[in-house]
């Protein structure tokens, strides 16, 4: 008899990786405040302040006797600086193999039984025919006899 097996396979490929990855930057400056007295001055009892673009402040405070203060009152720097990066990469891999095979055991059976058969069939044949030899041998006598 002929094998009549099939065998499949497959191959598969997938990948994941996660990556996560937070970067914070924080930068940070008080600030602080300079004095300069000056001596006497033409002004009185009078407040002078500038400020520049960065929010610093510059005030000449002028008192009743006509001296001064000078107050450098510089801003604070805050700075926070975030970057999230995020890398995903997925990895799997699988394998399948599979043999499908027929199964040809009813075929031989059915083949047997068919040999059985006509084997039962033909020992019941030739067992008739010895046990009618003699009225077949007859039969035949007086067929040739016509």
């Amino acid at each position: 008899m002929v094998s009549c097996d099939i065998t499949k396979q497959a191959s598969k490929t997938k990948s994941n990786t996660t990556f996560d990855e937070s970067v914070i930057t924080k930068t940070y400056r008080k600030g602080d405040t300079v004095r300069y007295e000056v001596p006497l001055v033409h002004y009185k009892d009078t407040v002078i302040t500038t400020y520049n673009k960065q929010g610093t402040a510059l005030k000449v405070i002028y008192d009743k006797s006509g001296s001064s203060n000078i107050e450098c009152i510089a801003s604070t720097v805050d700075e926070m600086k975030q970057e999230n990066r995020k890398f995903q990469q997925d990895l799997l891999e699988k394998e399948k193999s599979k043999t499908e095979k027929l199964n040809t055991d009813w075929i031989l059976y059915l083949v047997g039984g068919f040999v059985l058969i006509v084997f039962l069939g033909f020992y019941l044949t030739f067992k008739t025919i010895n046990k009618n030899a003699a009225v077949l041998t007859s039969v035949l006598e007086q067929l040739k006899a016509r």
